[in-house]
């Protein structure tokens, strides 16, 4: 069969600063090339192509296709919805059997099957065994069922144009957390944490330094540090191995191991995400973190003795915030004073736990709130943007980089993005690998 996988455009397009492979996706085409059909994959946001300009792309029949639509990675804005539903009118117009995955077609797939509509079938939870089956003939299955991301072949990087992106590799070697925050759509996603076996990590590793000269790779696990036992497997492997890489996670507070970080780092580490969130316990407690304040605080300056890069991010307006939570947050953010802050309001996400009791119809697939909701605190939006400004001006006194939108991150030079010491603070999605440095 001919199988077209899409991943979509995003309105308006993703900054080309901060985009790379869409990993997602391309786990998906190569796992579906793998068993036999021709894949063609077409990254539209990259391409900077809109629906009414996806003709011209289609040159050959397909008979199948699938839009990989807030799987994993979650950059699209509220506002692309209506772009897909345009791109899979023109896919039907030409015939093709159209199938959408993701967490909307999982938690509202309503929104995507209906009567008259392009797209003919919404695929829950994971993707890659369902879509096989439709593609070979056979029903989808319409259950959570978790996918052995073992069976994941070495992704296919060949079906995107790398050199479109930045010089950041993603990979994903494994789904889930074993965290349940409230705001997290994760957990009720993929259900119970996986992680990929080590050796197939350090392959993909190995094969994207010697086949693809990746100098930096990310995981893009939703926390990579579930299984410390994994984690030095792979550390283990990549020096074994004599990979020369730099490398960076997302992790969890509540999973450092002082230990394991410092094999992390004498692997090739450099650069972990943590989750901070709030610098209220109340709140922490409230929205399921398993972690304090004093514990963000002890952890991070660890890590940061070790030798790695820091970026925390903060959720300014959790549910129930008052002012004084609000500014026990700022006091946090500007005390701990990691090397790249992330800062971000609510977003209410299907499959949340905030979300299902708020019993609303409102919801947000995009994770970067650029505003606060207002929804669940009664902090006056006012004060809660002049008290940012306010801690923007004095961070930018003390050498922080402010990045206001994407596209603020060409502004630093290629010294400054190289440079280990570069710090920023924004309130967009942050490019990777700043400061990576071996």
């Amino acid at each position: 069969m001919n199988v077209l996988i899409i991943n979509p455009p995003n309105y308006p397009f993703s900054s080309a600063s901060i985009l790379i492979e869409p990993i997602d996706a391309l786990n998906i085409a190569s796992y579906i090339e793998g068993n036999g059909h021709n894949v063609t994959l077409i990254d539209m946001d990259i391409e900077r192509i809109n629906a009414v300009d996806l003709e011209t792309y289609l040159t050959s029949k397909y008979d199948y296709a699938l839009i990989v639509y807030d799987y994993h990675i979650p950059l699209h804005t509220d506002d692309s919805l209506k772009g897909v539903l345009e791109i899979a009118r023109i896919l039907k117009n030409e015939g093709i059997v159209v199938c959408i995955c993701g967490k909307i077609a999982t938690f509202k797939p309503e929104l995507f099957i209906y009567k008259n509509s392009p797209i003919d079938i919404a695929i829950p939870y994971s993707a890659e065994d369902s879509f096989l089956n439709i593609v070979n003939q056979n029903i989808c299955k319409q259950t959570p069922e978790t996918f052995d991301i073992n069976k994941l072949p070495l992704p296919n990087y060949n079906l995107v144009n790398l050199d479109r992106y930045i010089d950041v590799r993603s990979i994903l070697s494994s789904r889930g957390c074993s965290n349940k925050c409230s705001f997290c759509h994760v957990p009720n996603f993929w259900g119970k944490w996986q992680g990929k076996k080590a050796e197939l990590v350090v392959n993909e590793i190995e094969n994207l330094v010697n086949n693809y000269n990746s100098k930096k790779i990310i995981f893009l696990d939703d926390n990579a540090l579930v299984s410390k036992e994994r984690m030095q497997k792979i550390c283990e492997g990549i020096i074994s191995r004599n990979i020369d890489v730099a490398l960076g996670c997302l992790g969890s507070i509540a999973f450092f191991d002082k230990d394991l970080m410092e094999l992390m780092f004498k692997a090739g580490f450099r650069w972990i995400h943590y989750g901070a969130e709030s610098g209220s316990n109340k709140l922490l407690k409230q929205s399921g973190k398993n972690q304090s304040i004093e514990k963000i605080t002890s952890v991070i300056q660890k890590t940061k003795e070790i030798g790695f890069r820091v970026r925390t991010s903060w959720i300014l307006d959790l549910p129930n915030s008052t002012t004084e939570d609000f500014k026990q947050t700022l006091s946090a953010i500007e005390n701990i004073s990691s090397d790249e802050i992330r800062l971000h309001y609510l977003s209410l996400r299907l499959g949340t736990d905030i979300y299902n009791k708020n019993n609303s119809n409102d919801f947000s697939q995009y994770i970067h709130s650029a505003e606060p909701s207002g929804v669940l605190t009664d902090i006056d939006k006012g004060f809660i943007t002049g008290k940012i400004n306010d801690l923007i001006g004095r961070l930018e006194a003390k050498n922080y980089h402010f990045i206001r939108e994407s596209e603020d991150i060409s502004k630093l030079s290629y010294e400054e993005l190289n440079n280990r010491n570069t710090k920023v603070i924004s309130l967009c999605p942050l490019r990777y690998g700043i400061g990576w440095t071996k």
